[in-house]
């Protein structure tokens, strides 16, 4: 059976930006498809700065005639066999203004396409507005169940973000026990399954729900594998954030329903994200994950174990602005790894004082390999000293 390949927006961006091929992402035969959410997050950030990266992520999908599949919801309705209620949307118009737009001004005004006759415009505020409430609403949930589970992480989340110190609270010894035998019980599968379930009837045809059947049983129940990767994806994530300490955030959303289109081993997602490779490894769902740049296989890309010296061998010099910025009232203004509150200096205090690159990721495992390595060498451009917390 041919593959089918779901690709994550930032892998569009990096087809779009030359840095992979899309042979490095599947085979030709291989059937590539893209979320709507993804078309959301290239559109509700635009900007004029970011247009050009934006209208090539775009640009890749037409290239490419990659397919898009229905949103999340809209799938959901139909893989528990229930009628829509509507047509899932589509955003084919939403790309082709991006991808064909010249400027930032011409696709808020509108795309001519002469040959129909019509202008295709992007609501870019309206895009921003749905995506910060859709997303920040996920996250509150998120760091109410952190706050309920984890002793005085509701304590340390309360303080002025610059005042919170880099390391986040998580849980440890028997509360750590207990709560892993938690997300392990029959019972929170069975709240997975139903959170699922309620996803699907908020598109479905009401008419087609009716009553609960033997068929409708038989139904639910070879409903539940095709959920399966999702569900245990979403688990471990839950694990990851409450024992491994770091925060929710707003992207995670998207990401992580990718893997609702994941209903079997014919169906994986292609992302550079090594947080989800490792997620899907301890889930169980490392063969539904692939990794661009590292190698094609029958079984997963994401366990080619020549994938770090390939990779290393082909990026010798690292661009350390990949993985480090400056945000004007994060940690006053000092370096930080990209999405996250840890300083540069942090961690080069951290090994300063005798810390090992093992222990320090032990202790933060949002952060990678490719992290340290973008501290030490932001260290060599920036001849950062580290007993004043200044650069020279």
């Amino acid at each position: 059976m041919t593959k089918t390949v779901i690709l994550d927006t930032n892998v569009l961006y990096d087809i779009g930006l030359n840095r992979v091929r899309i042979e490095d992402v599947g085979r030709p035969k291989e059937h590539f498809c893209y979320s709507p959410i993804s078309i959301i997050e290239l559109v509700s950030k635009l900007n004029d700065r970011s247009f050009a990266d934006r209208k090539a992520a775009a640009g890749v999908i037409l290239k490419h005639r990659i397919d898009e599949l229905p949103d999340p919801e809209s799938y959901l309705t139909t893989v528990f066999g229930y009628k829509l209620a509507e047509p899932a949307p589509s955003y084919s118009d939403a790309v082709r203004a991006l991808a064909e737009g010249q400027s930032l001004e011409e696709v808020r005004r509108g795309v001519p396409d002469y040959e129909i006759r019509v202008r295709r415009r992007l609501n870019v505020p309206f895009a921003a507005t749905w995506r910060e409430k859709v997303e920040q609403e996920w996250v509150d949930s998120l760091i109410t169940l952190m706050a309920e589970n984890i002793p005085r992480f509701q304590e340390w989340y309360a303080k002025d973000p610059k005042k919170r110190s880099s390391s986040v609270p998580k849980l440890r010894g028997e509360q750590k026990k207990k709560f892993l035998a938690g997300m392990k019980s029959r019972e929170w599968a069975a709240r997975t399954i139903s959170a699922c379930q309620m996803r699907a009837f908020f598109k479905a045809d009401k008419n087609d729900l009716g009553v609960f059947t033997k068929q409708k049983a038989d139904e639910l129940a070879a409903t539940i594998p095709k959920i399966e990767c999702y569900s245990h994806m979403y688990t471990q994530y839950l694990i990851s954030l409450t024992t491994e300490g770091f925060l929710p955030q707003q992207n995670d959303s998207g990401d992580i329903d990718l893997f609702l289109y994941s209903i079997d081993d014919d169906h994986v997602v292609a992302t550079k994200d090594n947080r989800w490779i490792n997620i899907a490894k301890a889930a169980g769902f490392a063969r539904r994950i692939r990794q661009p740049g590292c190698g094609l296989n029958e079984t997963a890309l994401a366990e080619d174990r020549n994938c770090v010296k390939e990779e290393a061998a082909k990026y010798r010099k690292m661009d350390f602005e990949d993985y480090i910025d400056i945000r004007p009232g994060v940690r006053s203004g000092k370096p930080c790894f990209k999405g996250t509150r840890i300083t540069v200096y942090d961690v080069l205090e951290y090994l300063e004082g005798g810390m090992t690159e093992v222990e320090l990721l032990a202790d933060f495992p949002v952060l990678t390999p490719q992290h340290i390595r973008a501290a030490r060498e932001f260290d060599a451009a920036h001849n950062i000293r580290l007993a004043s917390g200044s650069t020279a």
